[in-house]
């Protein structure tokens, strides 16, 4: 019995070092945007105070361009990544992109690992609606017929 307990007490030790605590999040500027506009995407950190190092790669939409990676490094025009191994902090990064000239609905996605944890997903907003006019903006738009401040037609 005392050695059941013994190896159960390492088994939860050894996974304990793969959990981490920190979590990172994704958010928008705005809610949907119009085709060719600027585009704030911020990822925000959230760390505990053991966490030593981690490690971001956020996968930008097909026809996004990339206009400032906010500190991170950009790879093949649609992926930017931010290794940070001394004295990681809770922090936030906003990257700016451009939207494509068509509309849709587009999705952004990344991965992150924190302490060398398991890789997981980056949380919070994902997809991001680009539209040819924005209702509701105080610009008459082609295709509008008023700018009433209606936010759906």
């Amino acid at each position: 019995m005392k050695k059941m307990h013994v190896i159960l007490f390492l088994v939860i030790l050894t996974l304990a070092s793969f959990v981490t605590a920190g979590d990172i999040t994704r958010s928008f500027s705005s809610s949907s945007i119009k085709m060719n506009e600027i585009l704030d995407v911020r990822l925000t950190v959230t760390l505990s105070p053991d966490e030593s190092f981690y490690v971001i790669e956020e996968h930008v939409p097909s026809g996004w361009i990339i206009t400032n990676p906010g500190g991170g490094v950009v790879a093949n025009q649609r992926v930017i990544t931010w290794v940070v191994f001394q004295n990681p902090v809770s922090t936030t990064y906003t990257y700016t992109v451009q939207a494509p000239p068509s509309v849709g609905f587009y999705d952004f996605r990344g991965n992150y690992t924190i302490n060398n944890s398991l890789v997981r997903t980056i949380g919070g907003e994902v997809t991001l609606e680009v539209r040819t006019f924005m209702c509701g903006n105080g610009i008459l738009d082609p295709g509008e017929q008023c700018d009433d401040n209606n936010l759906n037609n």
